[in-house]
């Protein structure tokens, strides 16, 4: 019974919906344009549709046309069922808007609904027929670029001077049907729609029906004419900022220090914190260095992470971090990172859960920890205050250039008319320019030589644990999983590191992380689990061929 009535009320909702789908519809039954080519080069064309109106009612129709390739569109005059229409807002009025070399037609109609009606309309498109090396070309695409109705058929008459000699046979793509007269071409297509609009080439013999070129080309002539000297422009320009980049890279280049030795085992006694602060591109602590010093942190005692049963259908795990105790002795940005993670509202608190870990490392929370991180570079002598102003210095060139690119975009778009697309070579040449900045500035480290040499032997051991990691390497100790699971989060290694120690076939535990299962491969499962959680937390916050015409037409 319940079934049958599911069926119905289901038949009842299509049937719904298909009577809302047909409720308002139209289509063209034709959309015809007749096209005289005047002496002057300009066109007098006329575009006749027949819409079918179904449905709902209708209150507008409109034609958009586009006066690319052309000097202007002059001269409109709207009908409907052969009655003109005076310009205007109201039931029975045509509204005509410019914007620039574009024009919107739009006829206002009382509602109207089953039933047809012819539009009808008249412009005068200017300069069109364009001169070529060889011959005056007439290319013109009637109907618009864009529409959601489908039109059964079009007819394209065009009629030409007689003085005007047609030198090549006329062409017309997507499928229509020519046929020549005369001094007329009839071309003919059936069952349009938006993708398959016709465009019609007509070459003339030269000068036989323009003895000049129209603005519109005269204007790209001169534009191009200059185009030359935009690309050696661009190009010199180009130049001298590779040579200026390059100098400038050359001047503070890293100094070469000793090739270092590989180091097996951390070359001293720097957190892991530091350890991937010195190793980064930039100097400064991201979030991997936080969740190195989380698990550093539990590693000595001080926390603990617990799997809860306390479950959410779209998560599966869900894990408590507990401060134990704040050991004494810890460093600045140790102490900063157990503040920052366990508080709450002001107070203190002894847990959270680790799903609330990227909330906590956001925000101004984060300085509690970076800015401590930050001065320890400092006390260790491993920043240099001027090679963070070289740094700095380039990055700021590499804005100016960005901004200039970012100008000459815009102006480009606002002078073209005068200019062409040509400045886009100066454009994209400032772009590169700044490109260049960004990236020699990137590789100026702010280290000092101390830092740069601590750097090198860091970077030593970061081989090694990318290379364990990536089974590349052995590692040369026992314990070396948890012993050197922190490096491996300050280097950004932490899901690669776990996943070795896994394919190792290994399943303890540190004594840091408490589990609810008491087999070894499910508990083994949720610190992986565990790790991924955190390490995805990192990720997520630390480290001249157109033709005329065309346009748009529709009906609502």
């Amino acid at each position: 019974m319940w079934r049958k009535l599911f069926l119905v009320f289901l038949l009842l909702i299509v049937s719904v919906s298909t009577v809302s789908a047909q409720d308002k519809s139209y289509s063209a039954e034709k959309f015809d344009v007749d096209i005289t080519i005047q002496e002057d080069g300009s066109l007098q064309v006329t575009e006749t549709v027949t819409f079918l109106f179904v449905g709902d009612p209708f209150t507008f129709v409109f034609r958009e046309l586009e006066g690319d390739f052309s000097d202007g569109i002059v001269n409109i005059e709207a009908k409907v069922d052969g009655d003109t229409w005076r310009e205007g807002t109201d039931p029975g009025e045509v509204e005509i808007t410019y914007d620039d070399e574009d024009i919107r037609v739009e006829w206002h109609l009382e509602p109207t609904a089953n039933t047809s009606k012819t539009f009808t309309l008249s412009y005068q498109m200017l300069g069109v027929i364009r001169q070529e090396e060889n011959s005056d070309r007439f290319k013109y695409q009637p109907l618009p670029d864009e529409f959601d109705y489908e039109v059964g058929s079009s007819t394209v008459n065009v009629t030409f001077p007689n003085t005007a000699v047609l030198i090549e046979e006329p062409a017309a793509d997507e499928g229509a049907t020519i046929e020549r007269f005369a001094n007329e071409i009839i071309a003919t297509q059936f069952d349009v729609d938006d993708d398959d609009q016709m465009t019609l080439t007509l070459d003339f013999e030269s000068g036989s029906i323009i003895e000049t070129a129209p603005l519109w080309q005269q204007n790209r002539q001169r534009q191009n004419a200059l185009g030359p000297i935009w690309m050696v422009s661009g190009g010199l320009l180009f130049l001298l900022g590779i040579f200026g980049i390059t100098a400038a890279e050359r001047r503070y280049r890293v100094p070469k220090l000793k090739t270092a030795v590989p180091q097996y085992d951390p070359p001293s006694d720097l957190s892991p914190a530091l350890a991937g602060v010195i190793n980064s591109s930039n100097a400064e602590p991201t979030w991997v260095n936080a969740i190195a010093t989380l698990f550093d942190l539990a590693d000595r005692g001080a926390i603990t992470i617990e799997e809860t049963d306390d479950k959410k259908w779209h998560q599966k795990h869900e894990f408590i971090v507990h401060l134990l105790k704040r050991p004494s002795g810890l460093l600045p940005h140790e102490n900063g990172l157990i503040d920052m993670l366990f508080n709450e509202k002001g107070a203190p608190i002894e847990s959270f859960k680790l799903s609330k870990l990227t909330e906590k490392l956001s925000g101004k929370n984060w300085e509690l920890f970076k800015e401590p991180l930050k001065e320890e570079l400092e006390i260790n002598g491993f920043l240099s205050t001027e090679r963070a102003g070289i740094r700095t210095r380039f990055m700021a060139i590499g804005g100016v250039f960005m901004a200039l690119a970012t100008l000459v975009f815009i102006l480009t778009a606002i002078f073209e008319d005068q200019f062409g697309l040509w400045p886009f070579i100066l454009a994209f040449t400032f772009m590169l320019i700044s490109i260049g900045y960004f990236a020699v500035g990137g590789t100026i480290k702010p280290l000092s030589q101390k830092g740069l040499a601590a750097a090198s032997e860091w970077q030593q051991f970061y081989e090694h644990i990318k290379n364990v990691s990536h089974n590349k390497a052995s590692a040369n100790k026992g314990n070396a999983f948890q012993a050197y699971l922190p490096y491996a989060a300050s280097y950004g290694l932490l899901s690669h590191w776990v996943k070795w120690h896994k394919n190792q076939g290994g399943s303890e535990l540190p004594d840091y992380f408490k589990v609810m299962s008491a087999s070894p491969e499910d508990g083994f499962a949720a610190f992986v689990v565990m790790t991924n959680a955190t390490a995805s937390t990192a990720g997520a916050g630390g480290a001249a061929g157109g033709a005329a015409g065309g346009g748009a037409s529709g009906a609502g």
